[in-house]
């Protein structure tokens, strides 16, 4: 049995303990769609694998080479995912992505890591401080 806690809205939201099996077919839930997909990447290992296929796949099709969106999807990764391996969480991944902040150096320190780039490589397709 977990409990599952999400900001949504301004708003912080707690389950009561449930398996997250039952979550994942419950109709009546009020938890938000991108937080149920999240929860069944994490829980089902095929869904997983087809949700990183696809994110590859997109990535190749559509994506600007130049952008940190484009290398976040060729390692099949969500902002969500990205956010997680790094320690931020999605919205302020977004934001970079759009180009709205400038990320601190050692957050670019971390997503180069993470998407297995260089420093130099990273910081072509951000907005740095200048």
């Amino acid at each position: 049995m977990n409990t599952l806690t999400w900001e949504f809205q301004g708003q912080t939201e707690t389950t009561p303990p449930v398996a997250v099996d039952n979550l994942l077919n419950t109709a009546q839930t009020k938890i938000p769609r991108a937080i149920m997909a999240k929860i069944r990447e994490q829980q089902d290992p095929d869904y997983r694998a087809r949700m990183k296929k696809a994110r590859i796949e997109l990535a190749n099709d559509i994506c600007d080479t130049n952008s940190l969106a484009s290398l976040r999807l060729r390692k099949g990764l969500s902002q969500s995912a990205l956010a997680e391996m790094i320690g931020t969480t999605q919205p302020h991944i977004a934001k970079i992505e759009a180009k709205q902040i400038c990320p601190k150096t050692i957050t670019c320190r971390n997503m180069a890591q993470a998407l297995g780039v260089t420093f130099e490589e990273l910081s072509q397709c951000i907005k740095l401080e200048e």
